[in-house]
């Protein structure tokens, strides 16, 4: 998205939309995903699993992506991506609850 959001303003929507979530160190967040691995189901995702016993946190961000390309094509298209924004958030949780990708009381805090 060309108008990216920070991360702790999803948190706050989510809330906003009924689900619970909380803000916790990237250490409290690796000891809790190491803790909870035996109740995940397994997709593929588990060779990573290294990476994140030995990455630090000033490791890891998001990479900044060049959309000049993506942008150009768009130009004239009628297409437009929009912002996110609380409106947005809140269409794709009303889409995704029901359909059980996320389940309000899977998400909660201690």
């Amino acid at each position: 998205n060309p108008e990216p959001t920070h991360f702790s303003k999803l948190a706050g929507w989510l809330a906003d939309q009924g689900l619970q979530a909380r803000t916790v160190s990237f250490d409290e967040w690796r000891t809790e995903l190491f803790r909870r691995i035996p109740e995940m189901p397994f997709a593929g995702w588990e060779p990573y699993l290294p990476l994140l016993e030995e990455v630090e946190e000033q490791q890891v961000f998001m990479p900044e992506f060049d959309l000049s390309n993506t942008l150009t094509r768009l130009e004239g298209s009628g297409i437009r991506c929009h912002p996110v924004n609380e409106q947005l958030f809140s269409t794709y949780l009303k889409y995704f609850l029901p359909r059980g990708f996320l389940e309000k009381s899977t998400i909660r805090t201690k």
